[in-house]
């Protein structure tokens, strides 16, 4: 029997496959649907998106313009022009005047009033050191803190979105003698074989830094600097045009940091070097006493004033108190008590006759304490003491082969609130200074110590037994013995230039300018801090002649009364920075 099997006619195939084709056509339509959705909600999504982050940046560009105006009031004036512009600052929302691309933004404050951002003053400027955070952690400074916000939002566009950024800073100064050492030109620290140079404190520095130690250099602290620092290799001039490589040892305590931001002194003008070094100088006529500048200068800001003019060929010596709007006042009395000018000493560096205007610290003590006319004058400035004394020598009777300066000697005691000491001229620091207890001498024990500075185009130090009279025989009979100064040191240096052969600065370790044969033997102790801000002016020769001094055994430590505010030496200069303490992204608000 045959077996007989249903079969399909050609019509019902065709029916099946054409409704397969229906089928699988709608799944199509449907993915292709579905996916032409996920593509516009994505799109949309994106744009969204990159429309937030546009008016993102928006407002924060509105922030940041707002804090580049303080920086400027601040450098150019004082916390008080920061305070009195607020108002000002609350109208500096971006333009089309500064850019047509501002035309698609609506800038409001947090309240939501168009064309203005929200600037606030969340804490005035403190009279206690507070402490400061950032690359400044570790530091205290004087600050207010200000709040700044702004709303931006996209115009003509698919969306219509607010973004807003706020940020709180401080309006900040810094005591630059918190640094063990602070360059505002090119830093260069070396020591020699078989010697060990400790740092103590912070370093910073506002140019590139060159560490090329033959010795062993040790950092126990941070450092900081605008350019970059360079390890074993001294800076080009220094050795070879190149500069010199080295092979001694350098640890840092703490990871150093480039490119940090620049510290500098508010006044009122470019900070650098070349301008920075008029702090030295007397006022010129009709300058405005509270200007930058003005508030800077340590003419305006010394309690006494010692002038120095000539009649003929005859020394005139005037002492002057000048109060805050200018005014001067002579003082009377035993001033040639504790000035005097009558001796002078060679300067193989310089290779002139250096005529000192002496100042005799314990007679001026003395004279101080008993002048009832300064007294009085000070009395509700200072309570009466002398703590800032500037020396201006006016002389026009040296010759080309003289050079003016500033000479200290009875240093030991101070006046009862410490001392600074200020010129346009080279300094120099002869026998102990500003320690009253023999058994510190050699130390880091400053603990009988007073506050104290020396600010000069240069510094030198001559040891406790200099006499003027060997400054003129060879190197081998200037014997010096060993010697301690307490106190902070802010001058100038001779920069490293190229040249055949170049020239060297000398760096961090002969910073103070020594004269005597030392030779490894004698110690010279330097407790404070060294800054160097400038070229100097009038000691213009260079490090590295012979015959000028071998060098002594080194001990330079940062006093550590310094990071309390309280015992910094009068008159301390500060820096002026703005520090973010907060940047945020925060909750929009509409604009009305």
């Amino acid at each position: 029997m045959t077996m007989k099997f249903p079969t399909r006619t050609p019509a019902a195939q065709g029916g099946y496959a054409l409704i397969m084709s229906v089928v699988f056509m709608a799944v199509a339509l449907l993915a292709l649907g579905g996916a032409l959705n996920w593509t516009a909600s994505n799109s949309m999504v994106n744009e969204r998106h990159n429309q937030y982050f546009e008016s993102l940046y928006a407002a924060e560009a509105a922030t940041e313009k707002v804090v580049a105006r303080m920086a400027t009031d601040f450098r150019n004036g004082d916390q008080a022009r920061v305070f009195n512009n607020v108002a000002s600052y609350v109208r500096s929302v971006p333009t089309s005047a500064e850019h047509t691309f501002w035309d698609g933004y609506v800038f409001s404050d947090d309240g939501g009033t168009v064309g203005q951002l929200t600037v606030s003053n969340v804490s005035l400027w403190s009279t206690n050191a507070v402490t400061l955070a950032s690359q400044y952690a570790g530091l205290y400074g004087f600050a207010a803190t200000y709040h700044v916000s702004a709303h931006a939002r996209v115009t003509g566009r698919l969306n219509d979105l607010t973004a807003s950024v706020a940020q709180d800073l401080h309006v900040a100064t810094i005591p630059l003698f918190q640094y063990a050492a602070f360059f505002g030109v090119q830093g260069e620290i070396s020591c020699g074989s078989g010697t060990i140079l400790n740092i103590r404190g912070k370093v910073h520095g506002n140019d590139n830094i060159f560490l090329h130690p033959d010795g062993t250099l040790n950092f126990f602290d941070d450092v900081t600097s605008v350019g970059y620092i360079t390890t074993n290799q001294a800076a080009p001039g220094n050795g070879t045009s190149g500069g010199k490589t080295t092979t001694g040892t350098i640890t840092f305590a703490k990871p150093a940091d480039t490119g940090v931001a620049s510290i500098t002194l508010p006044i009122g003008t470019s900070p650098d070097p070349t301008n920075v070094i008029k702090v030295l100088d007397p006022p010129p006529a009709g300058e405005d006493r509270n200007s930058g500048m003005g508030l800077q200068r340590f003419y305006n800001k010394a309690d006494l004033i010692i002038s120095v003019t000539n009649v003929g060929a005859l020394p005139v010596v005037n002492a002057k108190y000048v109060d805050s709007t200018g005014i001067e006042t002579p003082i009377a009395g035993g001033v040639t008590n504790f000035v005097n000018t009558g001796s002078s000493f060679y300067d193989n560096r310089e290779t002139k006759t250096i005529r000192p205007v002496n100042i005799d610290v314990g007679k001026l003590k003395a004279w101080n304490a008993t002048n009832t006319a300064l007294r009085g004058l000070l009395s509700g400035k200072t309570g009466g003491d002398v703590r800032i004394l500037y020396v201006q020598d006016q002389r026009t009777s040296l010759t080309g082969s003289e050079l003016s300066a500033v000479r200290v000697t009875n240093g030991a005691a101070l006046p009862p609130q410490g001392l600074t000491i200020a010129t346009d001229r080279p300094l120099y620091i002869q026998g102990h200074y500003n320690g009253t207890n023999n058994a510190y001498y050699g130390t880091s024990n400053t603990s009988a110590s007073l506050p104290a500075a020396f600010v000069a185009d240069a510094i030198n130090v001559l040891s406790a037994g200099w006499t003027d009279s060997n400054s003129t025989n060879a190197l081998a009979s200037r014997n010096p013995v060993d010697t301690t100064v307490n106190a902070a040191f802010l001058a100038g240096n001779v920069k490293t230039t190229l040249g055949n052969p170049g020239v060297y600065s000398g760096g961090l370790e002969n910073f103070p300018r020594f004269h005597e044969n030392w030779g490894g033997s004698r110690t010279i102790t330097i407790n404070g801090s060294m800054v160097i801000l400038f070229n100097s002016r009038y000691a213009t020769q260079p490090w590295g002649k012979g015959n000028v001094y071998n060098p002594p055994s080194r001990n330079y430590f940062f006093d550590q009364n310094f990071l309390d505010a309280r015992k910094l030496p009068p008159g301390t200069p500060a820096a002026s920075v703005i520090i973010r303490t907060q940047w945020a992204a925060v909750k929009p608000v509409r604009s009305n």
